[in-house]
């Protein structure tokens, strides 16, 4: 993965490639943490389960409007929104 991001996508610019590459992996071993993936919450509120919290609501946080999103976009397609340690 990291050789294609950083010989394909960003060939020129090894700072983003590293940062991409980072935020990729922190994403996949989230997922594997993530307890989204495995539950729903069900209360009054969802009587038939938020979805993986895809249907809770949270403010406008990194073009998110749900909190399932908040992990799924923030973290690595907001690259140039986020600081980097990298540049």
């Amino acid at each position: 993965m990291y050789d294609y991001i950083s010989n394909r996508l960003y060939p020129d610019n090894m700072p983003v490639a590293r940062s991409y590459a980072l935020r990729l992996l922190i994403h996949y071993l989230g997922d594997i943490h993530q307890p989204f993936h495995t539950m729903a919450r069900y209360n009054d509120q969802y009587p038939e389960g938020d979805k993986g919290a895809n249907l809770f609501p949270v403010p406008y946080h990194y073009e998110a409007d749900e909190l399932h999103a908040v992990w799924d976009k923030g973290v690595y397609t907001l690259r140039g929104n986020i600081a980097r340690p990298f540049t």
